[in-house]
């Protein structure tokens, strides 16, 4: 969640509280959030086009990589 306010400690562990007593849990996992206060959604994992941007630039990274005949490592990539 994001806001355009400043928000005090004690408010955000107020919203904290809140939010954990309100949808914590299994049982909880099917309730609807409504978002008050000027209070945001803001996703925490990337969205599709982003991850599309991702995979593009690793294409084109490998792409050079395999042109100049280089191996991964020479720009610090190390698999595990």
């Amino acid at each position: 969640m994001e806001t355009d306010q400043d928000l005090s400690k004690d408010k955000i562990d107020l919203i904290k509280r809140s939010w954990e007593e309100k949808y914590r849990g299994t049982q909880n996992s099917n309730k609807v959030a409504l978002l008050t206060g000027g209070l945001k959604y803001k996703p925490a994992s990337p969205s599709q086009k982003e991850m599309d941007f991702i995979a593009t630039r690793r294409f084109n990274r490998d792409e050079i990589l395999g042109i100049y005949k280089l191996p991964p490592q020479v720009i610090g990539l190390v698999t595990e």
